[in-house]
């Protein structure tokens, strides 16, 4: 009995491991999650590289967690949100179809070079 993967241009683009700099990136959906460890509530975030090039249509993901809320500020920020030292209520749904730079590091994981979104910027024109 054969055994079929269906491997998408997605599946591929997604195994690419990109230099390390800025790229201009859009939003593509945001999904809520848990953590397994202890169950805290999450946010992934979905981005596609939009800039031409090698990398165009790269699929990253990044993910905030409730338990460190200060790290997504400067995701945030970077949609236009108006994050200010009072804080405040952000909702990450409004994020989809943002195009924002995002600065992409490699790291190992699980003896594995992979992608890690490390800091977001706003583009002039959000």
């Amino acid at each position: 009995m054969p055994l079929v993967f269906t491997i998408t241009k997605e599946d591929v683009l997604r195994s690419k491991v990109l230099a390390p700099g800025w790229y201009k990136a859009q939003v593509k959906k945001v999904e809520a999650t848990t953590a397994g460890t202890d169950g805290s509530a999450g946010a992934v975030v979905s981005f596609s590289i939009t800039q031409p090039g090698e990398f165009h249509g790269t699929p990253l993901d990044t993910r905030f967690w409730e338990k460190a809320p200060g790290f997504s500020v400067p995701f945030f920020r970077a949609c236009g949100a108006a994050v200010t030292e009072a804080g405040g209520n952000f909702d990450f749904e409004k994020s989809v179809g943002r195009e924002v730079l995002i600065y992409v590091q490699n790291r190992m994981y699980q003896n594995r070079l992979t992608n890690d979104i490390v800091d977001y910027k706003a583009l002039a024109a959000n």
